[in-house]
């Protein structure tokens, strides 16, 4: 009868120390995991930390582009009117210089 209890609490100890192995894989299987999700989202973190930083640079070449844009049509728009206003000069030009000859024509 004795012997019958020793190996019954042999075979539970056999039990107990085999839930001890599975829940001690089962444990270790989560923290490789749970290590896995947090040197992913560690690189997703520097990953979106380097975008934002990407994207305020290209936000601030985009800014300076446009101030380099607004400048070149300013500048465009006021040689069209030094344009103009020397068209305008060259055919007043021409006019007083018909002017002249049909004064002279009328004259001589």
């Amino acid at each position: 009868m004795k012997s019958e209890v020793d190996k019954k609490i042999v075979e539970k100890d056999e039990e107990i120390e085999q839930l001890k192995r599975n829940s001690q894989r089962i444990i270790d299987t989560m923290q490789s995991n749970l290590d896995a999700e947090v040197r992913s989202r560690n690189d997703a973190l520097r990953l979106k930390k380097k975008m934002e930083g990407d994207l305020n640079e290209m936000e601030i070449q985009l800014s300076h582009a446009n101030r380099q844009a607004a400048e070149s049509q300013k500048q465009l728009r006021n040689v069209q009117v030094q344009l103009k206003v020397r068209y305008i000069q060259e055919e007043h030009v021409q006019t007083d210089v018909c002017f002249v000859n049909s004064r002279q024509t009328l004259c001589s």
